[in-house]
């Protein structure tokens, strides 16, 4: 892994805790991924860590609704989602007089897929740790969004109001998700993301990414041979694998994802659609054929719009927009 460091010497920050940050947060992975990655050095300190850990938890943005009776979605971003961008999401459903809770797990402090528990409990503590019953939504967009989603998921089966707040969960979006993302759609992801266009030129990015591939490919084998010995290699190491095993998500799901996705496979997609079928949930789905990852809404605004206007709308109540005084 150190070679690495030949691709991004002139970045100020830790490209290598962004490696690890980002390949969890694209694939899920766990306990080997997390031994894996302690080869990439970090140049944070432990104040630094305590005070982003803090600030991390300040970005729960979460607005109640005048109505008493609306539902809450909860908008769980993609790795590297900035709040302005989940912001517009945000503001669909606050138009439509839903509570909305939005937040990101922050990829730089995602290690492994263990890591998202913290994230988890402390979304819990600041959002879901009363006794309200108002009906809940999850809004998750990618990878990202569905290992925190999981990590919650799991979390509230070892707490005391869990129980009540999975029964008020009556339905989910996944936003280019779930998929069982390979290693070069992995590296295509982090490479851009870590050396965008604009800055670096397309020999180091290429290079770059193949470097990454092969690190995330020799991974993927070691989960692999670990398998042969433990049942549950794949789901400890992997978000995707994790969802498969849950027989309790919510019954009503929609998927909007893309035929032109290069990081979360439509096929990928669909084959999870299909085993929630099998298991007698009610999926409705809609698939483009030309937005990218986590850009339907930019590019089908009206038509996105109303197809989580209309999910929420048969999942719960007809919901009526807010009138201008």
């Amino acid at each position: 892994m150190f070679y690495i460091g030949m691709f991004v010497a002139r970045r100020q920050s830790s490209v290598g805790a962004r490696i690890a940050a980002l390949s969890s947060a694209m694939v899920g992975s766990g306990s080997i991924h997390s031994r894996l990655s302690m080869r990439v050095p970090s140049i944070m300190s432990s104040e630094e860590a305590v005070a982003n850990e803090t600030a991390a938890f300040e970005h729960v943005h979460y607005k109640r609704s005048e109505n008493p009776n609306a539902p809450m979605v909860m908008l769980f971003g993609w790795a590297g989602c900035h709040d302005r961008y989940l912001t517009k999401y945000s503001q669909m459903y606050e138009e439509k007089s839903c509570s909305v809770a939005r937040y990101t797990a922050p990829i730089a402090k995602i290690r492994s897929f263990s890591s998202y528990r913290a994230f988890a409990l402390g979304v819990y503590e600041k959002v879901l740790d009363n006794d309200d019953k108002e009906p809940l939504i999850f809004h998750v967009f990618s990878m990202n969004g569905c290992s925190l989603f999981v990590a919650l998921w799991d979390l509230l089966d070892t707490l005391p109001n869990g129980a009540d707040i999975k029964a008020r969960t009556k339905g989910i979006i996944f936003d280019s998700c779930p998929a069982n993302v390979q290693p070069w759609q992995a590296a295509n992801a982090i490479s851009f993301a870590t050396l965008p266009p604009s800055k670096f030129g397309s020999v180091s990015r290429n290079s770059y990414r193949v470097l990454l591939a092969g690190f995330f490919a020799s991974h993927r084998a070691l989960v692999w041979l670990q398998s042969f010995f433990d049942a549950n290699a794949f789901e400890t190491n992997y978000a995707y694998f994790r969802m498969l095993k849950i027989m309790d998500l919510p019954k009503r799901q929609l998927y909007l994802f893309s035929n032109a996705d290069d990081i979360c496979s439509d096929h990928s997609i669909e084959d999870f659609q299909k085993v929630q079928q099998e298991r007698g949930a009610s999926v409705t789905s809609k698939c483009w054929a030309d937005s990218l990852h986590v850009q339907h809404l930019r590019a089908h605004p009206e038509e996105y719009a109303q197809l989580c206007d209309r999910f929420i709308g048969d999942t719960l109540i007809e919901l009526t927009p807010r009138h201008s005084a």
